[in-house]
């Protein structure tokens, strides 16, 4: 069984696109510092464009990013950050998958990702110092020296909490603000946007992307294309929801308008549409229809 995400890169590369895919964690597995995760992504575009003498790809190609679930962090705070951070950069569109505005939900439900945050920000560090307990420290810190198959099979079914002296540590201040600074909606994206939810999101609430888009871009001016799916969750909606995010990028990288503004769409489910799933291929098609009844593991968390 293929892995997921090289389903889509194969979708890309049928087209003819450059497909780059960012190491947006970093060299010290930071999941959820999401603006390190973003800068490691709009440098990944940087490095593309420069590549023009060893790598045929045009300085002025059209670019897109796409991401799912941790994916949608980098993607979505890379869009956030592109005016400041990569002006320069001229990225036709973005689409966003099982989005993830705030990070406090996403940690309680899926109860993990401490590690990653300490790895990047020290008053995470020592935050998690001084509140894991001494019985269960070495325990813990072996998520330093795991990868994800070995981190989900060793600490499969136990609860992240029962680490720690109190299990309301993300509540206190200092990491209140911590994962403040991590949450989505402090910029405005100038770029246009897709976003695809399930609205049984299980990861992450619906609700908190509902007020990411309304509140925050779409109020500040942002072109945001935004749907709805019933009937799906969190790792279903990967399968369910990127015919249509695919068709809107060969939108985009196709040079065809974008629509400007905001639009929200609810549909009972995102694989009705012949067009999006004719954009894919009927081969591709296939293996995501049989990914459907297979276990789909760590896309869950990103």
């Amino acid at each position: 069984m293929p892995q997921l995400e090289l389903v889509f890169i194969t979708a890309a590369l049928d087209k003819g696109w450059v497909v780059t895919v960012p190491d947006h964690l970093g060299t010290k597995s930071a999941f959820l510092a999401n603006h390190l995760s973003a800068q490691a992504t709009l440098d990944n575009v940087r490095a593309a464009l420069a590549s023009t003498e060893f790598t045929s790809i045009s300085k002025d190609a059209t670019v897109t990013l796409w991401g799912y679930s941790g994916g949608s962090l980098a993607s979505g705070f890379a869009a956030e950050l592109q005016p400041t951070y990569a002006p320069e950069l001229n990225i036709a569109g973005v689409a966003l998958g099982g989005t993830v505005p705030q990070i406090l939900p996403v940690v309680y439900a899926v109860n993990k990702g401490i590690q990653g945050l300490a790895n990047e920000y020290p008053t995470a560090a020592q935050l998690v110092a001084d509140n894991v307990l001494p019985s269960k420290a070495a325990e813990f810190n072996k998520t330093k020296s795991l990868c994800l198959s070995g981190d989900t099979t060793t600490y499969f079914g136990q609860d992240m909490f029962s680490y720690v002296k109190d299990p309301n540590i993300f509540t206190e201040p200092t990491a209140t603000a911590l994962l403040g600074a991590n949450a989505m909606g402090q910029h405005l994206p100038k770029i246009p946007l897709y976003i695809y939810k399930s609205a049984g999101d299980e990861i992450s609430p619906v609700n908190d992307t509902d007020a990411l888009v309304a509140q925050y871009y779409c109020s500040g001016g942002a072109s945001v294309q935004c749907k709805r799916d019933e009937l799906s969750e969190h790792a279903a909606m990967a399968i369910l929801g990127a015919p249509d995010a695919f068709m809107w990028l060969e939108d985009r990288m196709n040079g065809r308008p974008v629509e400007l503004g905001c639009s929200q769409s609810t549909v009972l489910t995102s694989l009705t549409d012949p067009d999006a799933l004719a954009a894919l291929g009927a081969g591709l098609v296939d293996v995501l229809l049989s990914l459907l009844s297979a276990p789909v593991g760590p896309i869950m968390i990103g």
